[in-house]
């Protein structure tokens, strides 16, 4: 084949695997049926890289609370998902670390989150400046 370097080798297999595409796709199905329990470790590991990952990039605390447990942690879209077909988590943590923005991304709790989500405000808001919020 004589590929020279490693960036060779990788517009290679690029090229390959677009021009083979279903094939690709098929073998990788058929090997993920084949090896439940291997393709689901390595789902669970890419999922904890990619969002420990983006604590780091993000802070690692809730934007509103402070708080910092890890596992009350959770992505939140700042302005929301208005008009927007609903992303899976593992692919919202791809995009926050792929293109770094602290305007559309940032890190909640979950309870500030659901607050936020289903009441419109948090109640730590309130809770900042002794107003009420109506």
């Amino acid at each position: 084949m004589g590929l020279k370097n490693k960036e060779d080798q990788i517009a290679y297999s690029k090229k390959y695997y677009q021009e083979h595409i279903e094939e690709e796709r098929a073998r990788s199905r058929a090997w993920a049926r084949n090896n439940r329990e291997k393709h689901a470790e390595l789902v669970r590991n890419s999922y904890r890289r990619a969002k420990n990952l983006f604590f780091e990039m993000y802070g690692s605390k809730c934007a509103c609370c402070g708080e910092e447990t890890r596992e009350f942690l959770t992505l939140d879209h700042v302005k929301g998902q208005v008009g927007k077909k609903k992303q899976k988590t593992r692919a919202a943590y791809g995009e926050a670390i792929k293109k770094y923005d602290p305007e559309k991304f940032r890190i909640l709790c979950r309870n500030c989150n659901w607050a936020i989500g289903f009441l419109g405000y948090c109640p730590h808001e309130r809770n900042r400046d002794g107003s009420e919020i109506s």
